[in-house]
This record gives structure tokens, C-alpha cells and sequence, in this order.
């Protein structure tokens, strides 16, 4: 079976800040998780249980990877597309064992400029529109 045409498309928020790290050859990689909830917000009941968020793997490479790790923060809403790849690993207990992640080909900040606070930290600065009006996306 072949999972090379199987395709995701998720919007959800960024679980913990991007890392990026490169590989042999000098190409950028970067991680991240990607927080999805299972139900659409008009289905939500106040102070009710809410289903918990399903959890998602998404790497990076290249240009794209460069820009996850520099504009892309913890909390940032996000909507990611791109193939799904299936690791076969065995685990510390000697079990085989299966991952799933999302090969990112494009990523969208959802995020309102306003509410860019993850950027502005991960920057280094206040965050001003001058800054806001470069981001590639």
C-alpha cells in the first residue's frame, strides 16, 4: 500500500515552538506539532466536556522550513497542506512501532497581526507593522 498520494489538509494551532536543524547535505528541517480540535466550534457547549484536540507531526524543509522557524510560534493558528509519510520505527521496548506526520508543502499564518505575540518574542523585538508587512505568507 502506498501512502505517497495521500494528502492533509489541517488548521490548528502550533502545540510547542518550531525547531529547525539541518541535515547532512545543509538543507533546512523544521518540526513542529500542530494542535487540531475535533469539533467545529458552533458544536462546542459552554462549560461543557470538549473532545480532546487530535495531535499532529509536520516537518519542514528547505525555504519553508526557514520561514516556520523564523516567523511561526507557539500558539500561532495555521493552516498546513502537504503529504502524509508513515515511519516504521522499533521502539525502546523492542516493539515495532508506526508515526505518522505531515510533509508540509504549504503553511499559512492564521493568526491575526494583532495577536502576534509568539512572533514578536521569537523575533526578538516589539513586533511593529513595519516588521509584520516582510513576512513572506
Amino acid at each position: 500500500m502506498s501512502t505517497g498520494r495521500a494528502r492533509a489538509h489541517i488548521i490548528g494551532n502550533i502545540g510547542r515552538d518550531p525547531e529547525m536543524r539541518f541535515t547532512p547535505n545543509g538543507t533546512a528541517v523544521t518540526n513542529f506539532s500542530v494542535a487540531v480540535n475535533r469539533q467545529p466550534r458552533s458544536q462546542r457547549q459552554e462549560g461543557g466536556e470538549e473532545a480532546p484536540p487530535d495531535w499532529y507531526r509536520v516537518v519542514c524543509f528547505g525555504q519553508l522550513a526557514e520561514v516556520a522557524d523564523q516567523y511561526y510560534a507557539k500558539g500561532n493558528k495555521v493552516y498546513v497542506e502537504g503529504r502524509l509519510q508513515i515511519n516504521q520505527f522499533t521502539g525502546q521496548d523492542g516493539q515495532e512501532r508506526q508515526s505518522v506526520e505531515i510533509v508540509a508543502s504549504e503553511l499559512m499564518n492564521l493568526t491575526p497581526r494583532g495577536d502576534d505575540q509568539g512572533m514578536a518574542q521569537r523575533q526578538g523585538g516589539q513586533g511593529n507593522e513595519d516588521e509584520l508587512d516582510d513576512l513572506p505568507f
